[in-house]
């Protein structure tokens, strides 16, 4: 929703303490601390779901991390920019609620991993194949900009251990023209571990959504 002042103007500057401010054609509004002046949260302490909030806003971004740094740091930056907001933002739009203060991964299945605008291809299935590889399978679908035959699986892996962690699946293997693909998840926790099957271009231009499988040892 736009901000606006009486005379239906966007607003844009100082006002008390918020500040207002423009970015992707929208405007936004921020508190800033006054010089002298403690927030309600300093003087009283915070309530429950403040604290609650605040923990899984850090691990979302500690998450994020990890993320860019052992997966790809390009995904969401190429999505952020399609979609006109900044690469961290867009994630934790997408994911904040995936994840809990204590380190849970609270909603595996609805955590997304990758985004992009490549489609993912219909059918996806997945089950444990020979010597610690798990098998991918889909079905065909038909060449377009956003589906190629040449386009290359690719998987990572989300281990819960005593705090999350994400890795690239070893030896992931497969295109989208074969129908299937292989990948290692590695040792499996007895908890088990959540992979995720995305699809990257052949020039490593553009990637797809994920797509989440529940490892069991």
């Amino acid at each position: 929703m736009e901000i606006m002042d009486a005379e239906g103007r966007r607003m844009k500057g100082r006002v008390g303490d918020m500040v207002y401010y423009s970015w992707g054609g929208k405007t936004y509004a921020r508190r800033v601390r006054i010089p002298g002046k403690r927030p309600k949260w300093e003087t009283e302490g915070m309530a429950e779901g403040m604290v609650e909030s605040a923990n899984r806003l850090r691990v979302t971004q500690k998450f994020y991390s990890q993320l860019r740094e052992k997966v790809s740091a390009d995904i969401w930056r190429l999505a952020g920019k399609a979609a006109g907001k900044r690469a961290h933002n867009l994630f934790f739009s997408l994911n904040y609620g995936c994840f809990g203060g204590d380190w849970r991964l609270t909603r595996p299945e609805g955590l997304r991993l990758t985004e992009g605008a490549l489609l993912l291809p219909p059918g996806l299935a997945a089950e444990p194949a020979e010597e610690g590889t798990w098998r991918v399978t889909w079905e065909a679908d038909r060449e377009w900009a956003s589906a190629a035959a040449a386009d290359r699986m690719r998987v990572a892996v989300v281990y819960a251990l005593r705090r999350l962690v994400v890795r690239p699946a070893a030896e992931a293997e497969g295109t989208r023209g074969a129908l299937a693909g292989t990948f290692r998840p590695g040792d499996i926790p007895a908890e088990g571990a959540h992979a995720y099957v995305y699809f990257e271009r052949e020039d490593g231009g553009a990637f797809s959504p994920s797509w989440h499988v529940a490892l069991r040892p």
